[in-house]
């Protein structure tokens, strides 16, 4: 009766920092485009180090943090990527008025 309906297994911090900065990478697309990209690089890193983390050490738990980094941050990297693209061409066809 003693059994804990929680997973007492730890989660590592490369894991939970995947996914902060995934979240970061795609949430500063509308405040800063620039910011995208490296942040975008930084969380697939970390999603990739933890996932090696988690694949050696059957004792931690996490695989679905760090594969929500390691998306978010692919996704960051594109978003980051496409936005400015979208904007210059925007800018080309619409700008200047030449």
């Amino acid at each position: 009766m003693s059994e804990s309906l929680v997973d007492a297994r730890p989660v590592p911090g490369t894991a939970i920092a995947a996914l902060t900065v995934g979240v970061l990478s795609i949430a500063a697309i509308p405040l800063m485009v620039v910011a995208t990209l490296p942040l975008g690089v930084v969380a697939l890193v970390l999603g990739l180090v933890s996932r090696r983390t988690l694949r050696r050490d059957p004792t931690l738990r996490g695989s679905r943090i760090s594969l929500a980094g390691f998306l978010l941050g692919i996704s960051g990297m594109i978003l980051g990527g496409a936005v400015p693209l979208a904007l210059m061409l925007l800018w080309r066809l619409f700008g200047s008025g030449d």
